[in-house]
């Protein structure tokens, strides 16, 4: 297999898990949004193996690239191939582009949502932890009636 098919086929593969990836953490927004901490969890182990998968992808492509070009980039192999492979993976890495901005996009506006669901959380805490009816910042009467009033300064003149 020539290394264009390869780098295709890799591509592809890397489009499809990217693109099951931000399904994913679109569900992830819904569950969140609920707060089904069961089916966020099984989600977040689905995501894991999807970036494991990923991760080994862009093992292999990394690989097949030194291979063939040892000490070049993927730019750089894909601007030496011919018009037509070199327009078809130019068409791959911006098709790999968007689903990673847009995966980014998703997980930018879960870690939002969960982060104000922890402040929420945190609120709520601090409202049932506090005891409403005394204040912890005043005195109480009782507190200053007792103890006699000492002045820094004794006047007698």
């Amino acid at each position: 297999m020539s290394i264009q098919l390869s780098i295709i086929e890799f591509m592809e593969k890397l489009i499809k898990l990217h693109g099951s990836l931000h399904q994913l953490a679109k569900k992830k927004t819904d569950v969140i949004k609920v707060g089904d901490i069961e089916t966020l969890t099984q989600l977040m182990k689905d995501e894991q193996k999807h970036v494991k998968a990923i991760e080994m992808l862009n093992g292999k492509l990394v690989d097949i690239c030194e291979e063939a070009a040892p000490g070049r980039t993927l730019t750089e192999i894909i601007n030496s191939l011919d018009e037509k492979d070199r327009s078809q993976l130019i068409e791959l890495q911006k098709q790999l582009t968007g689903e990673a901005q847009k995966l980014k996009d998703v997980n930018d506006l879960n870690q939002e949502l969960l982060e104000q669901s922890l402040q929420y959380i945190w609120l709520n805490l601090d409202l049932f932890s506090g005891d409403i009816l005394s204040p912890q910042y005043s005195k109480s009467l009782t507190d200053q009636e007792e103890s006699p009033s000492a002045s820094i300064f004794e006047s007698k003149a």
